[in-house]
């Protein structure tokens, strides 16, 4: 199964265990993982922090590099889900065996975020909550998918739907108020936001 069928967002992500130089050059190295594999292995916003707790358990601190994948494309760069491994993103160049288009680098990345956890007591899935609660870590076809849905609800009542790819339960009630529940792996309950609206006249 491939989530060949679902969009590539806007953003996805990639960790790096030390700091990009400023400014950054027009392609920054390849990891050993990523020479190796043929092709740069990303994260969308949902699986940043889990592929960190993977990956980079022993580090104290690591770098999200924020890539514009709309930037990518015009360049040639080919964005592929990968294959059973829900969130995770191969960017290959535009022909096979080369990375001509596949870069990350000065004008690719949007914008860089440091990232630092007390080592032993905090994971990376806690420590980055933060950022997606400021808006950094942006889940857009999450976001396009709640506005899609609150555009059916104008005609509707009510409605529960899980999001795809994620851990989400919406239940959507008009004309008052919008629940959103969100299951977080290794804790117990639900955190729930509260949105109120009304129904459009």
């Amino acid at each position: 199964m491939t989530d060949s069928n679902i969009p590539i967002p806007r953003f996805v992500y990639k960790i790096v265990p030390s700091q990009p130089p400023s400014p950054l050059p027009h392609s920054l190295p390849l990891s050993a993982l990523d020479a190796h594999d043929g092709f740069i292995h990303l994260s969308d916003a949902s699986q940043v922090a889990k592929t960190a707790d993977l990956f980079f358990a022993d580090f104290e601190k690591v770098w999200l590099l924020q890539l514009d994948t709309a930037v990518v494309k015009i360049e040639g760069g080919i964005f592929v889900w990968a294959e059973n491994l829900p969130g995770c993103v191969h960017l290959y160049g535009r022909e096979k065996d080369t990375w001509d288009g596949a870069r990350l680098g000065e004008g690719t990345i949007r914008d860089i975020k440091e990232c630092r956890r007390h080592l032993g007591t905090e994971n990376w899935v806690d420590n980055m909550r933060n950022q997606a609660e400021q808006g950094w870590l942006v889940d857009q076809l999450l976001l396009l998918s709640v506005l899609s849905l609150c555009a059916h609800l104008l005609h509707a009542s009510r409605a529960i739907v899980m999001m795809p790819r994620s851990n989400l339960l919406l239940e959507l009630t008009f004309p008052t108020v919008l629940f959103l529940q969100h299951s977080k792996e290794g804790h117990d309950g639900l955190v729930t936001s509260k949105v109120s609206g009304t129904r459009a006249s």
